[in-house]
């Protein structure tokens, strides 16, 4: 089976996206001749046409079985060669919108991103809560996959000493760019103000982990004591499944699948609203019980894995090739 995987947001850059190289990198793994078209979209037109040029001209000379676009704004251009079977990836920002570009901006992804999913050979989606928008009854639910050999329980003293931490101090970890406004690092800063207030009796403090390598992300979350997601919206937020695959213990406001899957441990709480008192409050009981996430790295490796998402996907391109 040979597939042209195209994206805009593969590896380096301000779009990038760590987790579609891995993904990529996986199903080439496991057996698919795979190919990657990468280019930068920048909301530039001619760009994009540029784009669909080089596309065609790919197209035409080499046969491909599928074309598999990562994002609904790379769908569109997929979509446009309708001689091939397509598969399109959702990932959460392009059906839901973004608090960090403008409306009219919001309003042109959202829509392309319909169109994509309305014509496409097969839909897949990172999280239930996207089938809201697609508005298809024959999608697939794949979350991005993590890499069990790197986030998994390392020793959490050891990991302290290695980032030289203080004793005696409770780490509250942000992982992300502050400046990202999808994050909500000002509601992430008002929850620690509210938890210094409760908590009286430990220090805490702010372990955030920004424009690390990838190699060093679970030495920060084993060094914590809970990890804590403010964002304005999710699809599938990798940190979560990375920080179970560690036995991190979370606290989350209601975003994506975050509740399906850190739900399933007691020490991880879900706050049904956007309240700095009523996270905080989570956060206080869960770093005051010092239980981590145990069975967390279990549950990834079981579900969601780079190799259960790789052979998730491989059975829709096998089941795209039919149509």
């Amino acid at each position: 089976m040979k597939v042209l995987f195209i994206t805009s947001h593969y590896d380096k850059g301000a779009g990038s996206a760590p987790f579609v190289k891995r993904e990529f990198d996986a199903l080439k793994k496991y057996g698919i001749d795979i190919e990657l078209f990468s280019y930068v979209g920048a909301w530039n037109i001619i760009t994009y046409i540029k784009t669909f040029i080089l596309l065609r001209q790919k197209t035409e000379q080499t046969k491909y079985d599928l074309l598999h676009a990562r994002f609904g704004q790379c769908g569109l251009l997929a979509v446009l060669f309708y001689r091939h079977k397509t598969v399109v990836t959702f990932g959460g920002s392009d059906l839901q919108g973004s608090v960090t570009i403008p409306k009219w901006k919001n309003w042109l992804l959202v829509n392309i991103s319909k169109i994509s999913a309305k014509l496409c050979t097969s839909v897949i989606i990172v999280s239930e809560r996207l089938s809201e928008v697609i508005k298809r009854v024959d999608y697939n639910v794949i979350p991005s996959g993590v890499d069990i050999n790197l986030f998994k329980p390392l020793d959490y003293f050891e990991s302290r000493e290695k980032l030289s931490l203080k004793k005696n101090t409770k780490y509250i970890l942000f992982v992300g760019n502050p400046s990202n406004q999808i994050k909500r690092y000002d509601l992430f800063i008002e929850v620690i103000n509210q938890l210094r207030i409760l908590n009286k009796h430990n220090h805490i403090e702010i372990l955030r982990a920004t424009n690390l390598p990838t190699f060093m992300i679970p030495i920060y979350m084993n060094s914590a004591d809970c990890l804590v997601l403010t964002s304005y919206n999710e699809g599938s937020p990798n940190v979560i499944k990375e920080a179970l695959a560690c036995e991190l213990p979370v606290v989350s406001v209601d975003v994506g699948d975050v509740s399906k899957h850190i739900l399933k441990f007691k020490p991880c709480k879900i706050s049904k609203t956007h309240s700095s008192i009523e996270i905080a409050n989570l956060v206080n009981n869960t770093i005051l019980s010092g239980n981590r996430a145990v069975g967390g790295y279990e549950y990834i490796k079981r579900n969601l894995s780079l190799k259960k998402m790789a052979k998730s996907i491989i059975e829709v391109y096998n089941y795209t090739i039919l149509q």
